[in-house]
């Protein structure tokens, strides 16, 4: 064969495989194939838009909706979100909306029908009608007559519905009691029960005030997981409670809507509490009323918002408990891997500081011992065992006041001269806290930077941690690698 014709040929060769790439590369397979002949509707949930249900009289749509997308948001991280647009607008239960769909796409042809009398079908009048929704066409599923001694249906698909083989046709298939309930539900039924959508992370401020007068008001603290107590006192909020707080945000359900005008016009709010979002202009409301009963009545949305009951909670416990109960019991926000630095200033001792080095802690000793670096830049003193320094560092974080006293309730303590003093360090900068001696009642009383407040902490965890101090005083230092002791004898004798 000549050069020239085998050049033709491996040319059009080429140019086939090219052809059958690209053009036959998204046709489907031969088991493909054979799945979409049992399909009763060709489709993919994600490529559904709306769906609209008919049955008993009743018309519910339910549409998809794509959240906005921040500027520092991936898209494909945002779940879409179904709404119901009739008969009323609501929120829908993206995840009952998604159940259903799997259920529907997932129904397959039992049996295909010829010369069907569609009077005798129940088609001519269909018991439900689920009309399925895509950017680009639409399939109607008409459902009619149960068939004998089994839990399928006699069903009609109308419309586009990529090429499945029951369409225009009567076929049987599974359409069973989980679906018929489905397709009956009124609209208020698709409701998503949750009631409030916003991250946690970007909860700036919360807030409560009631008819009686009583109102308080938690800011965030930077851009930390802290919060402050900023009305009607400003201290430091306990930061589990905060959390929980937040947490049953997230949670919090409607046990029940509230949907007729008698108890619109008779909603009287006994308190409203608020949440101002990062970049939302307006915060998201509640109002509750009944607080005393074991589901309050409560109004999501400001005057035209949405009445429902509510599982009582941290959210209904806030509004109605004492602001003063808000304050951290805390003697430091700081928790143990946050910390970079401790020095400990105790009565009749020599100062004693810890400084994090990688993942060990260096001790030093004296009236300079804060940890620095020497003039080769490497950290200044002994290796400590890590356990010695946790040891302090943790009931430092974990401690908790059983009481706080205003400054004006402890005018009668001994608070002249603390008999330890501890400075914590980290990027952000310093927190310092004062331990004092024992009070009467046998509790140690404290401050801490920042605050007007005089803690009085348990006297058996203010031991443990006057115990670790010495332990971490008295502690060995680590010794040092055999191979690092061996260099260093090496450098000392001058070979």
């Amino acid at each position: 064969m000549k050069p020239k014709t085998l050049a033709i040929l491996a040319v059009v060769t080429a140019a086939l495989g090219a052809f059958v790439y690209f053009v036959e590369r998204d046709l489907p397979s031969t088991d493909e194939k054979k799945e979409l002949e049992t399909q009763v509707l060709a489709l993919e949930a994600d490529d559904v838009t709306a769906v609209t249900l008919r049955a008993e009289g009743r018309e519910v749509r339910l549409e998809r909706v794509l959240p906005e997308v921040a500027d520092d948001e991936d898209d494909a991280s945002q779940e879409p979100e179904w709404h119901v647009a009739m008969p009323q607008k609501a929120r829908a239960d993206a995840q009952a909306v998604l159940g259903f769909l799997g259920e529907l796409i997932g129904l397959r042809i039992e049996r295909s029908l010829e010369n069907v009398d569609t009077t005798a079908a129940g088609l001519d009048e269909p018991r439900f009608s689920i009309v399925v929704s895509t950017s680009e066409d639409e399939a109607t599923l008409e459902v009619g007559a149960d068939v004998p001694l089994s839990e399928d249906a006699l069903v009609r698909v109308t419309g586009e519905t990529g090429g499945t083989a029951a369409q225009g046709r009567v076929v049987q298939t599974g359409f069973g009691e989980s679906l018929r309930e489905k397709v009956a539900q009124s609209a208020g039924d698709w409701r998503d029960k949750r009631l409030f959508f916003g991250r946690q992370s970007d909860v700036q401020r919360l807030a409560w005030m009631s008819t009686d007068g009583r109102r308080a008001a938690l800011l965030r603290a930077g851009d930390g997981e802290d919060f402050l107590l900023d009305e009607p006192i400003q201290d430091r909020a306990d930061r589990d409670r905060v959390r929980g707080l937040l947490s049953s945000l997230a949670a919090l359900e409607a046990a029940s809507f509230e949907d007729g005008e008698e108890a619109r016009s008779a909603f009287a709010a006994q308190a409203r509490f608020e949440i101002t979002m990062t970049d939302e202009e307006a915060p998201w409301q509640l109002e509750l009323a009944e607080l005393e009963a074991t589901e309050p009545l409560a109004r999501v949305g400001g005057e035209d918002g949405q009445l429902v009951r509510l599982i009582s909670g941290p959210v209904t416990e806030a509004v109605v408990a004492s602001p003063e109960s808000w304050r951290s019991t805390a003697w430091t926000h700081l928790p143990v891997f946050r910390v970079d630095e401790a020095i400990l200033d105790q009565v009749g001792e020599e100062l004693l500081a810890i400084r994090r080095h990688e993942s060990d802690w260096l001790r030093t000793l004296g009236d300079t011992a804060r940890v620095a670096e020497n003039a080769e830049g490497d950290m200044a003193g002994d290796e400590v065992p890590y356990t010695a320094a946790s040891n302090v560092l943790y009931p430092l974080s974990e401690v908790r006041a059983e009481r706080l006293l205003a400054e004006s309730d402890a005018v009668e303590l001994d608070l002249e001269e603390p008999q330890l003093r501890v400075t914590l360090v980290n990027e952000d900068g310093e927190e310092n806290m004062l331990l004092y001696g024992l009070t009467d009642e046998g509790l140690f009383a404290a401050r801490a930077e920042g605050r007007d407040v005089v803690l009085l902490l348990p006297a058996e965890k203010v031991d443990e941690l006057l115990e670790a101090v010495k332990a971490l005083r008295d502690a060995e230092p680590v010794p040092p690698p055999a191979d690092a002791a061996a260099e260093d004898d090496v450098v000392g004798d001058g070979t």
